[in-house]
């Protein structure tokens, strides 16, 4: 009788056991899921990057128009500002997008602009007023500024020169 009592007992516990051991090795969780969309990000023209009238000499010599809404063009070496003739301005582009929103800002670092009519050129080395990245759309949409260095030859070629840069905005 005593080995009937094992025995019983020993088969209820295993079946415990292997109870306790299907428990264990099962389990669940629930998880949500969700999405935030945003305004997309939008970058518009306002402004050419206008150098103005350039008078060259024998000498090379580069032109300058600060990033900013002065544009506060200079002339060194061997060119000169032709006085009151041509608007001179830094390219303007306005950026929008959502609000608190971090966004990166690239651009070429050289242009070239070529002369209408032929094929004598200008390098352009630009500059821009806001960083390459890390820059955060505000309350109000920014304003990206365009300037830059243009390197004028001896004796450059007269004419109307032009290129063309473009300008990429992307959220971070």
């Amino acid at each position: 009788m005593k080995a009937i009592k094992i025995f019983a007992l020993a088969v209820v516990f295993s079946g415990v056991s292997v109870m306790a051991t299907a428990q264990i090795t099962s389990s669940s969780a629930t998880a949500s899921s969700s999405a935030t969309i945003i305004k997309p990000i939008k970058i518009v023209k306002n402004l050419d990057l206008t150098f103005g009238s350039i008078a060259t000499s024998s000498a090379a010599g580069t032109v300058t128009i600060s990033a900013d809404a002065i544009a506060n063009p200079t002339a060194a070496l061997g060119v000169a500002l032709a006085p009151t003739t041509g608007t001179r301005q830094a390219a303007k582009f306005t950026i929008s997008g959502e609000k608190g929103v971090n966004y990166g800002v690239t651009m070429p670092a050289t242009t070239t602009l070529t002369r209408d009519g032929g094929s004598e050129t200008m390098t352009v080395t630009l500059s821009k007023n806001l960083a390459t990245t890390g820059n955060t759309l505000g309350a109000s949409d920014a304003t990206l500024y365009v300037g830059g260095v243009l390197a004028v030859v001896a004796n450059q070629a007269s004419g109307v020169y032009n290129g063309e840069f473009a300008i990429t905005v992307q959220y971070e």
